[in-house]
C-alpha cells in the first residue's frame, strides 16, 4: 500500500510539472525572402517589393519574418522594412508566400530576421552568423544578397536560372486571384500586374530585377 501511495504521489507530481520550452529543431526552416526592385523609368529608386515565406516549424507558435533596411540585429529598431507573422496550429507553423512593398534607399543593405515564439511564450531568434536558433535578440539577422544587381542583363543571365524555378514551384500553392501570384513559368504578379518576367520573356527588359534574397534552395 505504501509503495502504491508513493507511486501515486510521484505520478501526480510529474503530471503537474510545467512543460519545458523546446527550441525549434535545427532543421526547421526560418524565413525566406526574394526582394525585387522596380527599374521602370517612372519608379522611385528606393521602391522595393519583398516576397516572403517561412517554415515549416514542427510545433505550434508564432513565426515572424521581418526585412530590416540598414539594421542588422534582431533587437535593432528599423525605419524602413516590412514584417509578416503567422500563428501555427496542429503542430506546424508555416508562413505562406506573400508580398509587401517597402523602401530601401540606394546603398543601404537589407537583412532578413526570423523570430519564433513557442506556445509557452519563449522567443527564439535565427542567428545569421552561426545558422542556429538562440534566445538572444542581440544576434545578427541574415544579410540578403546579392545587393546592387541593378541591371536586367545580370538578372537574366545570373539570377533568373535560380529564382524562376523557385517562383514556379510556389505556383501550385497560390491562386491567380491572390494578391501575389507566381504563374507556372515563374512570372510574378502583384495585385494582377506582372512585376517580374521569367523565361520565355515577354519584353526586351524587365520592369523589376532581383536585388536580394535569403535561402533560395539552389543558391545555398
Amino acid at each position: 500500500m505504501r509503495r502504491l501511495a508513493l507511486l501515486a504521489i510521484v505520478t501526480a507530481a510529474a503530471l503537474a510539472a510545467p512543460a519545458a520550452a523546446v527550441p525549434p529543431n535545427a532543421a526547421d526552416r526560418g524565413c525566406s525572402v526574394v526582394i525585387l526592385a522596380d527599374v521602370s523609368p517612372e519608379a522611385p529608386p528606393s521602391s522595393r517589393t519583398g516576397l516572403m515565406w517561412g517554415g515549416p516549424i514542427r510545433q505550434n507558435g508564432t513565426l515572424t519574418c521581418t526585412v530590416k533596411v540598414d539594421v542588422a540585429t534582431h533587437n535593432g529598431a528599423y525605419v524602413n522594412g516590412v514584417s509578416r507573422s503567422v500563428t501555427g496550429t496542429n503542430g506546424v507553423t508555416a508562413l505562406s508566400p506573400g508580398a509587401s512593398a517597402f523602401l530601401a534607399p540606394p546603398g543601404q543593405a537589407a537583412y532578413l530576421c526570423s523570430q519564433f515564439t513557442d506556445s509557452l511564450g519563449v522567443t527564439y531568434y535565427w542567428d545569421g552568423d552561426l545558422d542556429r536558433w538562440t534566445t538572444s535578440s542581440a544576434v545578427r539577422c541574415e544579410a540578403t544578397g546579392p545587393i546592387g544587381a541593378d541591371t536586367g542583363t545580370l538578372a537574366r543571365t545570373v539570377v533568373d536560372p535560380v529564382l524562376c524555378p523557385v517562383l514556379a514551384a510556389l505556383s501550385p500553392y497560390l491562386y491567380p486571384t491572390d494578391p501575389v501570384y507566381p504563374d507556372p513559368q515563374g512570372d510574378l504578379y502583384v495585385l494582377g500586374g506582372k512585376v517580374y518576367d521569367c523565361p520565355p520573356y515577354d519584353s526586351a527588359q524587365p520592369d523589376s530585377v532581383l536585388v536580394g534574397y535569403v535561402d533560395l534552395p539552389a543558391a545555398r
